[in-house]
């Protein structure tokens, strides 16, 4: 199982970076990184790490990021804190700002028959 995308087609960085973009009205993911070959088989890592540096010149700082993956499989229990830990990283913040929660739909539409995967990401942010 994986993800098909432009770049590497992470949902959740992709998400996060769409958030934290949204908190300040400042576009979307497609806006500072379109489909076209310079972006093409980017990590996400690249896209968040763009934004957080973007963030950080304007003094928009991170309060905290609330996270929901929602996929059939795998049980994401295992993979909560290795993903808080390396977005904490990522995003110069304390991993105890990150929430991270699986989520199923219990086999139904795409999802529950692995055929997709959905993330949902709410931040709250702040100016310095």
């Amino acid at each position: 199982m994986g993800t098909v995308g432009h770049s590497d087609g992470d949902p959740v960085i992709h998400a996060l970076v769409d958030s934290l973009l949204g908190s300040k009205k400042l576009g979307d993911i497609g806006t500072f990184f379109p489909n076209n070959k310079k972006f093409k088989n980017k990590r996400s890592t690249f896209f968040l790490k763009k934004i957080i540096n973007l963030l950080e010149t304007k003094n928009i700082k991170i309060n905290n990021i609330d996270i929901n993956i929602i996929a059939q499989q795998p049980n994401l229990k295992k993979y909560k804190k290795i993903i808080s830990n390396n977005l904490s990283k990522i995003c110069n913040i304390s991993e105890k700002q990150i929430s991270v929660k699986g989520k199923t739909t219990d086999r139904l539409g795409n999802i529950g028959k692995n055929k997709a995967i959905a993330c949902e990401v709410i931040t709250s942010v702040s100016n310095n």
